[in-house]
């Protein structure tokens, strides 16, 4: 069970390194790690080039992120390339409907 949070909680993204250098950013919300992204910048170079798995991990961490339109437009992207998590993301989502 979470404490009630203060004033001035984590909101939005930020940029960080690993131990081995690596760039990483990290989304929250009321002091909340909602989602992590590593190589962003590699990952989002690959996913306008086409590459369906970049697409996928992109878009995850966008909705994830709540950065919905975004989310939707690299998880289509990747499931008319029929990757399989953006192919199980939607059937999850239709199925909840």
């Amino acid at each position: 069970m979470r404490c009630p949070m203060s004033i001035g909680d984590k909101e939005g993204t930020e940029e960080a390194y690993d131990e081995d250098g690596i760039k990483y950013i990290r989304c929250y919300h009321n002091d909340e790690e909602l989602s992590e992204l590593y190589a962003p910048t590699d990952v989002t170079n690959k996913a306008k080039q086409g590459d369906s798995t970049a697409q996928y991990h992109l878009g995850k961490y966008e909705f994830e992120c709540t950065n919905y339109d975004a989310a939707m437009k690299w998880l289509t992207q990747s499931a008319e390339q029929n990757h399989p998590g953006a192919l199980l993301f939607f059937g999850l989502c239709v199925q909840r409907r």
